[in-house]
């Protein structure tokens, strides 16, 4: 907040490689501010959430009559301790999905389904993601549901934590857990970040059941942030594209992270495939 107050005294452009519902959700809401100053508001251009929403926009764009929107991504490469401490910070929250327009409150783990990202088919549950604001916004689709892919025994695990909400929000249970992420989690190294992946799938859905599919393959996730965010940033210093706040799709156009290095397309899977 102090940081985008800067940005909208000073007129200068704001970007930042956030993915919290909660700052993705406050930044929105200074669409008009950020329009009057003639400054562009660009969260999220990093992992989170440039691949989504793009694929995201593409599927739209080829079904503008879409009602519902499914986004799932895996990863392979490793999490680092600043995004093992922001997942403490969420663990007290629970789950969330986009109904009617709104990011509405449901219990951790809420669904489940599979999905085929192209190498294999997967079991995916549903998370709160920062694409139940920014694909809302980009896609004007009024359902949004976002899955990840976890190991068997942690979806299993995941549906208790409901009955723990107020004990893992508690600030002396946080610290303890941020202590616990600092002493032990392993942080990725430069070679896994080398040989990691990430795959994004997506599917869009009108009342009559009509659908596509779309899938993204690209590098590992703290790699692709890198890339996207540059390449952003770098788009912005030739000239805003945009003034007001906006999404990565809205700002630089859904064919943006096609031209990040190491990323594919499928943008119409066949849905029997899918």
């Amino acid at each position: 907040a102090p940081m985008v107050a800067a940005c909208l005294d000073t007129g200068t452009h704001y970007l930042d490689v956030t993915g919290e519902i909660p700052v993705l959700q406050a930044l929105m809401d200074r669409d008009a501010a950020a329009a009057e100053r003639d400054v562009l508001l660009l969260p999220a251009v990093g992992f989170d959430v440039v691949p989504t929403d793009c694929l995201a926009s593409m599927l739209a764009e080829q079904m503008p009559s879409a009602t519902s929107l499914e986004i799932a991504f895996v990863g392979e490469g490793g999490v680092s301790t600043g995004t093992l401490k922001t997942a403490v910070e969420q663990m007290g929250e629970g789950g969330r999905v986009r109904r009617a327009g709104r990011v509405v409150s449901v219990p951790p783990g809420w669904t489940s389904r599979e999905v085929s990202f192209g190498d294999r088919p997967r079991t995916v549950v549903s998370i709160p993601w920062g694409d139940l604001v920014t694909a809302g916004r980009s896609t004007g689709i009024p359902n949004v549901t976002v899955y990840t892919a976890l190991p068997g025994w942690a979806r299993r695990l995941l549906p208790f934590t409901r009955y723990l909400q107020g004990l893992l929000g508690a600030p002396r249970v946080q610290a303890l857990l941020k202590r616990v992420v600092e002493r032990w989690a392993p942080t990725p190294t430069a070679a896994d970040r080398e040989r990691g992946l990430t795959q994004v799938w997506a599917s869009v859905r009108n009342d009559k059941g009509e659908r596509r599919v779309g899938r993204l393959r690209g590098p590992e996730a703290y790699a692709f942030t890198a890339r996207t965010a540059v390449a952003a940033a770098a788009q912005v210093v030739e000239g805003p594209p945009a003034v007001g706040a906006h999404t990565p799709a809205t700002a630089l156009g859904a064919s943006f992270v096609s031209g990040i290095e190491g990323v594919t397309v499928e943008a119409d899977v066949p849905t029997a495939s899918a």
